[in-house]
This record gives C-alpha cells, structure tokens and sequence, in this order.
C-alpha cells in the first residue's frame, strides 16, 4: 500500500482551550490545557485538522516522543466527527480513538469503509475537580503522521536505461506513462514485470490495474546487426521499424565511404555515432522524397551504431 504525508497545518482549536501547535512538519511540539478555563467537569477538549479524503485511507499512523500529561485521565490520538466536541462536556464523537502512552512511541488508527471525512487530531478526557482554575495539560513532539492508502504504488525502472516515468502512488488502476526512457544502442519496446523479459506486455497509454506494488521494467530490443562483408561493389538492404527509433550496428570488414539511403513515406533521418556515443553524421531529407541519403567514410574494424529515426511517432 502506498503511504502519504499529512501535512495540514490548518488546525481547529476546541473553545476555551489554549492549544497550541507549533510549524507542523519541523519542530511539531503540540500541547492542550496549560491552565485552560473549564465551566464543567469531565471536559473533552481537543486539538484537530480536517481531513476529506478519508475513504482512500486503510489507517493513519502517528509517531512521536517525549509524550507527557499533568492531571489528565489520558491523552487519545483520534479520529472524530466533529472538531469541537459538541460542548464543554465529554460527548461521543469519536470514529475511532486510541490512548497515547508516556515517552517514544507510534500508534496507528484503522480507518473502517464508508468514513468519507472526519477530524484527525488529538484530545484528553479530564475529571477537573477545580473548576473554571484546572492547568491540566498535555504535550508531545510529532514526528510524523501518515496515512496508508488504499491503493498501491506503480514503480517504473529504466532497467539500464534512463528517464523513467514518474512513480504513480495510492491506486488501482492507472494509464502507462506516455514518457519513453533512452538507451544508447538500444530500442525502447514497451514495458514488462520481468527485468529480463524480450517482449513487452505493457505499451504507453494501456491501462494497468494493481492489486499490490508493482514494478515495470523497461523492455531494450539489442541493435540489429548489418552485415559487415559488404563490399564497394556490393549492396546490403535491411528493413527498419520501431516507436520513433530503431539502432543498427555496423563493423565493415573492407574500410571507405559506404552509402545508406532510405526508401519510405515516413520521412526518417539516420545519425552515425561511435561507440564513445559522439555524433560522427547525420542526414535528414538529402534522397528523394524526404527519404535520407548519407555517404561515409568507415575505418575497416570499427564499430559504428547507426541510429534511424522518424518522424511519425508509430511506424510499421
């Protein structure tokens, strides 16, 4: 399951109280009381912020030190209906409340289903026998609140290339990034649920559904290999296609300039690097028709990567 920060610091006081909580998300010292007034005896009094989004959250874990109370039956980190409390007296709005215990700890609430929305916070129950001059008090340090979701996270890997999609956290279903990752020498081919797989079973824009964490790893198709026997006198064709891109490797066994020329619609351009990765030539409409045509001069026993490439995004 996913877990994500709560970092509201919109918090609701209950009335007559003096709480205080001070930069939620560095420092978090939070207490309740210190000598607030009181009308009545057996005061519920609390300290909350609002959350909405409560249905997509499995429990919500809070952690924190230095926990301590004067006078207090007992410190309670909660979920509740309402953020005030109804009024001065102990009323029974909590959905679900658990009692905090003195020093370092964690204390994790269950959400149930069909709790859409509530008031995350904490409060004490206190049996103030002095009237309008208790100082009961209680105070902690937060070191976290999370929420665990009821969703999962999708997790991308490059699988030895870069630029990996973003990870998608606290779903159950999502669309496949339409970002593509590199690999130099290597064609992107879509995305799988094995580090070594061949083929993919995932592409850009389907729709996957998660029951668990899931990692995708990117599928590489190795670059094609051209013939190296040929000759000045000779010629040597091969087809090409891909999503964009398609590598080829060329080590020729005779050295001296060698041509490669296109004969499509798709309007593709072919770029010639060493295998440092540095551009050596590059070609774009210089045959007929928006067709490439490039000539070269090759060192015989050197290994060139000739990349072609397209214009249209699908080629076939």
């Amino acid at each position: 399951m996913a877990t994500v920060t709560i970092t509201n610091r919109d918090w609701y006081f209950d009335q007559g109280v003096n709480g205080h909580v001070s930069s939620y998300g560095s420092g978090n010292y939070i207490s309740l009381g210190n000598g607030g007034n009181y009308n009545e005896d057996m005061s519920k009094s609390k300290l909350t912020i609002y959350l909405s989004n409560i249905s997509n959250y499995s429990s919500i874990t809070l952690k924190y030190t230095g926990c301590s109370m004067s006078g207090l039956t007992g410190l309670y980190f909660g979920l509740y209906s309402d953020p005030w409390g109804g009024d001065y007296f102990y009323t029974d709005d909590e959905i679900v409340e658990k009692s905090l215990s003195a020093g370092s700890s964690s204390i994790t609430l269950p959400i149930t289903s069909g709790v859409s929305s509530g008031y995350l916070g904490f409060a004490f129950h206190e049996n103030s026998t002095n009237g309008n001059n208790c100082s009961n008090y209680a105070s902690l340090t937060i070191t976290s609140i999370t929420a665990n979701s009821v969703g999962y996270n999708l997790t991308y890997n490059a699988n030895g290339g870069s630029g990996a999609p973003s990870s998608v956290s606290g779903v159950t279903s999502t669309t496949i990034s339409n970002t593509i990752p590199t690999r130099f020498g290597y064609t992107f081919r879509g995305w799988n649920t094995s580090s070594s797989a061949t083929s993919a079973t995932y592409e850009p824009g389907d729709r996957i559904t998660l029951n668990s964490n899931r990692t995708l790893y990117a599928v590489w198709q190795s670059p094609t290999v051209i013939s190296s026997s040929v000759t000045s006198s000779s010629y040597s064709s091969f087809n090409y296609f891909g999503d964009g891109c398609e590598f080829f490797v060329f080590t020729p066994s005779t050295g001296g300039k060698y041509r490669f020329e296109s004969d499509c619609s798709l309007d593709p351009q072919i770029s010639i690097y060493n295998t440092s990765e540095s551009l050596l030539a590059y070609n774009n409409d210089g045959g007929t028709n928006e067709n490439f045509l490039l000539d070269y001069n090759f060192i015989s026993g050197t290994k060139y990567y000739i990349k072609v490439s397209f214009y249209e995004e699908e080629i076939a």
